[in-house]
């Protein structure tokens, strides 16, 4: 982010407070800054000119700090710009860990756990790993080589808060796309669209059309045109937000076609037995006829 200071003046911003999280904050300006991270009793001492204790450094240049939240209280960032006279702009950049408790990790290690059993009674999947672990940001990713998939612990966060369910399970959804993709030797593994869109389908074959409508919400409720704009100049893989609800919300106005276009990418890929039942009890979308040509090649009736 950026924002110009006037002299002796100050900017904050309230900051997600779970519990065990922590903060890395960088920040930049031209001359002194005094960058701070306080929990809620302390930012209203410094807001009222009383003896406050908080995170802090002041620097000239670039700033880095590290802070703990406080324990059940609202953590703000603030920006004060210490010079009497300038103007200054300030750009920087707030990155928070979420750390999950045991109970918290063992729960979401149990739904993993589900889901890739629920995955592997649909699809022939190689083996790789799950892990959950702070990664500063609402995110998750995959690795190429291995296929092995990192939840972010702000990401489960996010979706709890929220209330979005959806908000954590798409993008894991996301990211199984880019590793199982990948492991088939399937083309197009990389792009990040084709992603979007297996995510998608596998919604759509588990009659769970409102997941994606809840993730065009997500993507809707946390817009930052700039920010996402600068990713973008600087090469981001990722289309823009906007660019990724317009392509979910055509997936959503033509569902089975865009399911039936996915049929010869995923059926090969598809148990034996979740073949029968596209042939016996279909889904949005279903090509019988390719699932009983596939069955035949593997001498099933």
């Amino acid at each position: 982010k950026t924002r110009r200071l006037d002299p002796s003046s100050y900017y904050f911003e309230p900051l997600p407070s779970p519990d065990g999280a922590r903060y890395e904050v960088s920040a930049w300006s031209k001359g002194a800054l005094r960058l701070m991270v306080c929990d809620d009793a302390n930012f209203q001492r410094f807001r009222n000119g009383q003896a406050y204790r908080c995170h802090q450094t002041k620097d000239r240049g670039g700033k880095l700090l590290y802070a703990p939240a406080a324990p059940r209280s609202q953590m703000f960032l603030v920006l004060r710009n210490e010079n009497i006279f300038m103007i200054k702009e300030v750009t920087w950049r707030t990155r928070v860990e979420y750390v999950m408790s045991p109970e918290a990790v063992r729960g979401a290690r149990e739904s993993l756990r589900a889901l890739d059993e629920a995955m592997r009674t649909l699809f022939v999947m190689p083996d790789f790993d799950w892990s959950i672990e702070p990664c500063g940001q609402v995110n998750a990713s995959s690795k190429a080589a291995t296929g092995d998939i990192k939840i972010c612990s702000e990401l489960i966060h996010e979706g709890r808060l929220s209330g979005n369910r959806a908000a954590s399970l798409m993008p894991v959804f996301h990211e199984l796309g880019h590793t199982l993709l990948n492991l088939w030797g399937e083309p197009n593994h990389w792009n990040e669209r084709t992603a979007d869109e297996f995510a998608a389908v596998m919604a759509l074959l588990m009659n769970k059309r409102g997941q994606v409508a809840d993730w065009i919400s997500a993507f809707e409720e946390n817009e930052d045109p700039l920010g996402e704009t600068r990713a973008a100049l600087r090469g981001g893989p990722h289309p823009l937000p906007a660019q990724r609800v317009a392509a979910l919300w055509d997936i959503l106005r033509w569902p089975d076609q865009t399911v039936r276009r996915w049929t010869s990418t995923l059926y090969p890929h598809m148990t034996t037995t979740a073949l029968r039942m596209v042939v016996e009890q279909g889904h949005p979308g279903a090509d019988p006829e390719l699932a009983r040509r596939i069955l035949r090649e593997r001498g099933e009736s």
